[in-house]
């Protein structure tokens, strides 16, 4: 990946996966599909599963931002 700018922004994203909330709508899942179009991160897939899993490629800041959002958990459910 190549660094399009001053910020280095592409060659600090990282790959993730993110598991969202057990609730509809997953607030986790939307936070995901606004910043995507917001162009904050890339190469979005979206897992069918309940809760949904999405793996993405994206800056630490917003992979931490999603990781601490609040979300219902499904019992039994580990990650």
């Amino acid at each position: 990946m190549t660094d399009s700018g001053d910020t280095g922004f592409k060659k600090d994203m990282i790959s993730s996966v993110i598991v969202g909330s057990a609730e509809s709508p997953d607030p986790v899942l939307e936070r995901v599909m606004e910043s995507e179009e917001d162009g904050i991160h890339e190469n979005v897939v979206v897992m069918e599963s309940f809760p949904v899993q999405i793996r993405l490629m994206g800056a630490r800041y917003i992979i931490d931002e999603l990781n601490a959002m609040e979300r219902k958990r499904m019992p039994g459910f580990l990650e």
